[in-house]
C-alpha cells in the first residue's frame, strides 16, 4: 500500500459570512454548494458552506472584496496537507473516530483527527485523496502524528 502525505498544499483560504454571501460568490464566478456542509470543487479547491450564510473558500488566486458586497470576507491561515493512497481512509481511521470511507468523492466533513479540529475535503476529480485543514498551531504536531501512520501501514487495520 502507498500512502503519501502533502505536508503544505497551497491554497489560498477565504471566509465569507453574511447576509449578501451568495450574491458575493456569484459576482465573482465561483460555485454554490446546495446545502450546508457540502462543497463543490473548484480549481484545484473547493467552495464549502459552513452554516447559513457562510463559506469556506479554498483556491490559488488572492480575493479582492467588492466595497459594496455587505457580507465579511475574512482570509483565513489554515495549515492544508493532502493524505494521498488507495486506502487514505483506512489510515484516518488510526486518528478519527469517524468512518471517513462513507465521505463520498466531492463530500466535505468536519471532525476531530489526532484531537485537532479539521475540515476535511475529498476531492471529486481525485477521489483517492483527502484534504484536511486546521489551525495552523496544531500543524507540526498533526504532521507528526499523520506521518507516522503513512510511515507504518502495518498499523492500519483494512476496513
Amino acid at each position: 500500500m502507498t500512502l503519501t502525505l502533502e505536508t503544505h498544499v497551497d491554497l489560498r483560504l477565504w471566509e465569507l459570512v453574511g447576509s449578501g454571501a451568495v450574491d458575493a460568490l456569484r459576482a465573482e464566478g465561483l460555485p454554490i454548494p446546495e446545502a450546508e456542509l457540502t462543497a463543490v470543487e473548484h480549481g484545484p479547491g473547493f467552495v464549502a458552506c459552513t452554516g447559513r450564510n457562510g463559506y469556506l473558500i479554498a483556491g490559488e488566486e488572492e480575493w479582492q472584496q467588492s466595497p459594496q458586497t455587505p457580507p465579511w470576507l475574512l482570509q483565513r491561515s489554515d495549515w492544508v496537507m493532502r493524505l494521498s493512497g488507495a486506502r487514505w481512509s483506512d489510515a484516518l481511521t488510526e486518528l478519527c473516530p469517524h468512518d471517513l470511507g462513507r465521505l463520498p468523492p466531492g463530500g466535505w466533513f468536519m471532525a476531530a483527527v489526532a484531537g485537532v479540529n479539521a475540515w476535511l475535503y475529498r476531492p471529486a476529480s481525485v477521489p483517492d485523496s483527502l484534504l484536511l485543514g486546521f489551525d495552523p498551531s496544531y500543524g507540526a504536531y498533526l504532521e507528526s502524528m499523520l506521518q507516522s501512520v503513512v510511515r507504518d501501514p502495518s498499523r492500519i487495520n483494512p476496513s
